[in-house]
């Protein structure tokens, strides 16, 4: 599941997905069905209600702390309290931004790092 503010970056996300699948199937690493059983698991949602029922939320906005916080305030309230919430930010201060009332094993991570405790 996709989510973005804006519904044309929506559209844009599922077009290079698609493109970047086709490139896939150009160069034979997977087939022309696997890439349209592919396509068919992604949906896009124009609201943090749309992510409710998610396990786990990525988010990966602009580097800019107080968008990332703005962020978590308005998502987490949407998400089931077990939704692992992360982060691919790698210059912001996850610490500062993540939210404090999210359960005590929740982290908010890049997904490339070691997770902040």
């Amino acid at each position: 599941m996709i989510n973005d503010v804006a519904a044309p970056r929506l559209k844009e996300a599922l077009a290079t997905i698609n493109g970047n699948m086709s490139r896939q199937v150009s160069r034979k690493r997977i087939t022309e069905e696997q890439k349209q059983a592919g396509l068919k698991l992604i949906s896009t949602v124009e609201t943090y209600d749309g992510l409710s029922d998610c396990d786990l939320v990525i988010e990966a906005a602009t580097e800019k702390e107080e968008i990332k916080r703005k962020i978590f305030t308005e998502l987490c309230p949407s998400l089931k309290p077990e939704t692992l919430v992360r982060s691919n930010t790698s210059s912001i201060s996850i610490t500062a931004a993540r939210r404090r009332d999210r359960p005590a094993g929740e982290v908010h991570r890049h997904p490339f790092h070691e997770p902040v405790r």
